[in-house]
């Protein structure tokens, strides 16, 4: 498999490859799912349990009746989830991370390598 110069950058010992645009983070996703899970722990906390439960029995009911829903996460929430992923999240951070890149790759040549040189060169540092 044949690497493309253009999407492989250097920092230091370290290789970072960019996926392409039509691979998925699924950000918005993770986003979604770690929502779930504070949600599911505040059902755990005694004050919160009864108004979390109720809101998520009304919200259910709510998709049920007005768009005929039966499972609103698995045939709503996550399809337009995915969606939003894959159309949008997806090639914006591919974009941002083919543009800030080579300036990373840039900064740690300009910046950081000096910046060490000197701070070895510091008699007390370089002992260490």
């Amino acid at each position: 498999e044949e690497d493309d110069d253009d999407d492989v950058f250097h920092i230091g010992d370290f290789e970072i490859e960019l996926e392409n645009e039509s691979s998925s983070h699924e950000v918005v996703q993770h986003a979604y799912g770690a929502t779930k899970e504070v949600w599911a722990w505040g059902k755990t906390v005694p004050v919160l349990s009864n108004v979390l439960g109720l809101t998520e029995g009304v919200t259910s009911k709510f998709f049920e009746i007005t768009i005929h829903v039966d499972d609103v996460e698995k045939d709503l929430v996550i399809p337009n989830l995915k969606k939003l992923d894959d159309e949008i999240v997806s090639p914006s951070i591919g974009t941002i991370l083919k543009i800030i890149g080579p300036a990373v790759s840039v900064g740690e040549e300009v910046l950081v390598k000096p910046a060490l040189h000197h701070i070895v060169q510091i008699p007390f540092l370089g002992q260490l």
